[in-house]
């Protein structure tokens, strides 16, 4: 099931689509970058894997990790980096293989003998880096029948919608701190 977060705020337009963007923008989560195949039995092209691997978001605290641009490591360490493998022969590749989280989303199918085996990395990122770190599916703002006073409603698949409000205000506040100090 989807989590919804509705609420009702009393603020300008400019301030209401300020938190939609920020919601898709800015808020932090981990996505497949890298994969590895090592044995591919299936059917799909290794792109095509990669694809589907990098569109699963990884249901971890993106707050653990910092950015690769900021990490000091050569390669990648634990700090700027979650590293998996996924392998199995026949049945359904699942999602749950990958993210640990509780909605299970199908990546592929293999019959009985084949065979996928695979390294994958993920990198912390925003929405503004790749689609693929988008934590929400949608945001909409509707306006009441009171003046600037709006409806929000956020709709997130693997994240709690709260916690992605939550999340994208306090990355506008930070922005917003920072536009203040060099005033």
């Amino acid at each position: 099931m989807d989590d919804v977060y509705v609420g009702t705020f009393v603020s300008t337009a400019e301030e209401i689509q300020a938190v939609r963007r920020a919601c898709f923008e800015l808020v932090p989560t981990m996505a497949i970058q890298m994969c590895v195949v090592h044995v591919n039995g299936s059917l799909l092209k290794p792109e095509i894997i990669m694809q589907r691997l990098a569109s699963i978001p990884i249901c971890v605290d993106a707050e653990n990790f910092v950015f690769k641009e900021e990490c000091e490591c050569v390669s990648f360490c634990g700090k700027c980096s979650l590293n998996g493998t996924i392998h199995q022969k026949g049945g359904v590749v699942m999602s749950d293989l990958i993210s640990g989280a509780t909605k299970r989303i199908p990546i592929l199918r293999l019959s009985d003998d084949q065979e996928l085996r695979l390294d994958w990395t993920a990198l912390k990122g925003t929405g503004r880096q790749s689609a693929y770190h988008i934590p929400v599916s949608t945001v909409i703002a509707r306006p009441t029948q009171k003046p600037n006073e709006f409806h929000l409603e956020i709709e997130s698949i693997h994240y709690p919608a709260k916690l992605v409000l939550r999340k994208a205000l306090d990355q506008l506040a930070r922005y917003c701190d920072a536009i203040a100090d060099s005033v």
